[in-house]
Formats: C-alpha cells, sequence, structure tokens
C-alpha cells in the first residue's frame, strides 16, 4: 500500500539521519557519502522478544528488543572499535566483550556510489553481557554471541531519484491529490513523553496506528513503541470536508478500547475514551485523560507529512514519538 510505503521512506530517512554522517557538497547529481563504523550481535531471545545490539558510530550504542506489535529502544553512550565494546546501561544493565573473528566479503550497499570499498568482519563477543528490563520483563545473561562489525568509507554517488531542476528528490507519491486523515495525540504519564499517530489514506481501508513513550533514567534513553495491525484497526473522520470536526479511533492489539476526537470552538480539543496499550516494560499506558492534547486534519499526501498542528510544524520523528 502506498500510505505504508510513505511512511517506510519517513522511517528509512529519520533512520539515515541518526545513522550515517551528513553528506558533503558535490556537483549537481552527486552526494559525497561519509565512512561510519557499525558493530552488531543477536542476543538471546526473551519473553518472546528478539534482542539485538546495535551501534551507531564508536560511541552511541543501543540494545532492541521486537516482539509482534511492540518495540522498545535502550540508548546510550559507550566504546566501541574493531576490538569489541563497553557500555554501561545503568540499572538495565552492563556489556563489556572482546571481538574475533574473520574477514569476510562484502560489497557497497549502492551500485551507483564509488569509493574504498567496505571492510566487513564476522565472528563473536566474549565478555560480560547483562540486560534487565523494567521488573524483568526481559532478562539477557550470556558470555558469548555471534557478531559483526563493518567499516565504510568515504564515497561519491550518484542521486538516483531527482527533480527536474536536479536535485535529489525524496518520497515522491505516485498520485499527486491523495488524501490521508491524520491525528496526533500527546501528553505525559509518570513523567513520559506519550505520543499517538493515527493515519488513513482516502484510497485504502488501512489505518496505520502508533503509540510510544519516551523517557531518560540516568545516561540511557528508552523509547518503547507500539503499533496495531493496519487491516483491523479503524479511524473515521466527520464530516467529510477538508477540516474535521470529530473523528473516533479504534485499533486493534495492543491497543485496547477506543477514543474520540471532537473539535472545540474555544480550549483544548475534546479527548475522551478508555483507549490504552500495553508498551514493553510499561505494562497498560492510558491514551486517554486531562493531560493528553489531540488534534486532527487532512491533507494531501504529496505535500509531505507536516502533522496537525501547523503552528508547531510538526517534523517527521512524530512517527518515532519524538516530535517536539
Amino acid at each position: 500500500m502506498r500510505v505504508e510505503r510513505g511512511l517506510a521512506i519517513v522511517f528509512c530517512a529519520c533512520a539515515v539521519a541518526l545513522a550515517a554522517p551528513i553528506a558533503a557538497a558535490a556537483k549537481p547529481g552527486f552526494f559525497v557519502s561519509g565512512g561510519f563504523f557499525s558493530l552488531s550481535a543477536v542476543l538471546p531471545k526473551s519473553n518472546g522478544y528478539t534482542v539485538s545490539l546495535e551501534t551507531l558510530g564508536h560511541r552511541s550504542i543501543g540494545i532492541i528488543l521486537n516482539r509482534t506489535g511492540e518495540t522498545a529502544y535502550y540508548l546510550t553512550k559507550g566504546r566501541v572499535d574493531r576490538k569489541g565494546i563497553e557500555v554501561d546501561f545503568g540499572r538495565f544493565g552492563r556489556l563489556r566483550a572482546d571481538f574475533t573473528g574473520h574477514e569476510v566479503e562484502t560489497e557497497g550497499v549502492f551500485p551507483s556510489c564509488h569509493g574504498r570499498k567496505p571492510i566487513k568482519f564476522s565472528g563473536r563477543l566474549e565478555g560480560t553481557i547483562r540486560f534487565r528490563g523494567e521488573k524483568g520483563f526481559v532478562t539477557i545473561a550470556v558470555e558469548k554471541v555471534k557478531a559483526s562489525w563493518e567499516q565504510t568509507f568515504r564515497e561519491v554517488c550518484e542521486s538516483s531519484n531527482r527533480t527536474r531542476t536536479g536535485g535529489p528528490r525524496l518520497g515522491a507519491f505516485d498520485d499527486e491529490d491523495e488524501v490521508a486523515d491524520l491525528l496526533e495525540v500527546s501528553g505525559r504519564d509518570e513523567g513520559r513523553r506519550i505520543n499517538l499517530f493515527a493515519i488513513r489514506q482516502h484510497l485504502f481501508p488501512a489505518t496505520i496506528v502508533s503509540a510510544s513513550a519516551i523517557e531518560r533514567t540516568g545516561k540511557v534513553t528508552a523509547l518503547k513503541l507500539a503499533s496495531s495491525d493496519p487491516t483491523e484497526a479503524g479511524l473515521s473522520f466527520s464530516p467529510p470536508e477538508v477540516r474535521p470536526r470529530a473523528a473516533t479511533l479504534t485499533p486493534s492489539s495492543p491497543f485496547h478500547g477506543s477514543a474520540s476526537y471532537k473539535e472545540q470552538a474555544t480550549g483544548p480539543n475534546e479527548w475522551t475514551g478508555d483507549l490504552r496499550v500495553h508498551l514493553p516494560g510499561l505494562g497498560t499506558v492510558a491514551l486517554t485523560g486531562p493531560s493528553f492534547r489531540a488534534y486532527a486534519c487532512r491533507h494531501v499526501l504529496s505535500e509531505g507529512f507536516r502533522g496537525c498542528r501547523t503552528e508547531e510544524r510538526s517534523r517527521y520523528p512524530v512517527f518515532l514519538g519524538l516530535s517536539r
């Protein structure tokens, strides 16, 4: 579906912004990509969650947990290089392990890029690998895991998707007049920032619903995400004009209940119901209440994902629960 493709573009753009160095200027039709170092490892499964270790450069390190409809990221700073990793996740755990392995064949990610060939090693990490989520919802305690690292270098790349003026163009949609209904909700729960986002494209029956919670514990940032099956969730707006006055949201598991939106002439918009969601390590979190504010809008997809609060100019990270 095009709406899913659009969201995938947004997620990819955010990941690139976090992981990759800023591209340098080059002649029209080309850009320069800086090199990066990354190390990854597959950790044992726990409580139905797949668990992995990922790094962004030589300092940013994350533990990533995935289960159907649920994802959790624990991010902090540490030391990571070709020799191994050392990182303190505070009350969540600690990793201190050495890397051993052998070089494997690798190719550049993009065939339109030219530069030094990446280096990749495959092997294992051995040492202390401990991680425990809130209230022990996941527990990892091992001495050895499979791992690999990759080093890429500066490359000159040709832009594969250009506008008529020759510049790069990202995230173009096939139909210029495709319309989508958007609902944004934000609030706080026990000091955490809670975001809810729903989008329904008019040409397709699917509704994508995503909720997130973000908090900082010591030097660790924890981001929890949940999303419902787009074929089972529902988002209805009324009236059918450009600006909706009311909306009803009924997502599927891991969400429970429903919520209603009603625009108010003065004061905050009305947002009521028993909507809640299960988030990794946090249990059931309410998505309605006095601390929450809701906004609804309808716009053309080709204009880009701006969000509903035009006065604040919402940006792409709303899809990751990190906006504003």
